[in-house]
């Protein structure tokens, strides 16, 4: 059975508002983000988050995680949290592509949501407002860019088509083999 787009966008848009809450509490209560996904399933919400992401392959499982988590759960819709760098070409200009916004000294710190329902995706971009003492103030408004085709490890989070039950039950093992829960939390205890 292939996936159809039945959701409207303002089915997308609850999906952005719950990402940008969880994503407010996380920096009012620890001052930072883990990457995390947050999913709605038949069964309830997922949410899952990723220990660290400071290097490509931390990255790439948690896009695989989040991937076995949404096809073990038969996911409907899924909102990706990330925190991160960019940096914004000023008006008329290029950016130097050479230069990653991590280390740029114009970068600006901003929260990434990119909500994804069967056939639509949409992107939601908040600056990150932090008080002169580096505490967090709050998120600006939405600078994304709407309805998107996202590319990269974090697009196409939802499977393709409708999960079979057998795709279901070896999605689960293959999460359990690395140490994941099919609710999102880890095995471990001490890892959560």
């Amino acid at each position: 059975m292939s996936r159809v787009a039945s959701h409207q966008p303002d089915e997308i848009r609850q999906l952005l508002e719950a990402g940008r809450a969880v994503a407010e509490g996380f920096l009012r209560d620890k001052g930072s983000i883990p990457a995390m996904m947050l999913a709605i399933s038949p069964e309830g919400l997922v949410l899952h988050s990723a220990a660290s992401t400071t290097h490509p392959e931390v990255k790439d499982d948690f896009a695989g995680a989040c991937r076995l988590l949404a096809r073990a759960n038969r996911a409907e819709a899924v909102v990706l949290i990330l925190e991160a760098w960019a940096r914004i070409a000023p008006e008329g200009g290029q950016l130097d592509a050479a230069i990653r916004p991590s280390t740029a000294a114009d970068r600006i710190e901003i929260v990434s949501l990119c909500a994804e329902v069967p056939g639509l995706q949409f992107c939601a971009i908040h600056n990150i407002h932090r008080s002169p003492s580096g505490n967090f103030s709050h998120l600006g408004d939405d600078q994304g860019i709407g309805g998107a085709n996202v590319q990269g490890r974090f697009a196409a989070i939802l499977p393709p088509t409708f999960p079979t039950d057998i795709e279901v039950r070896v999605a689960r093992r293959v999460l359990q083999g690395f140490g994941i829960n099919p609710d999102g939390t880890r095995i471990n205890p001490l890892l959560n």
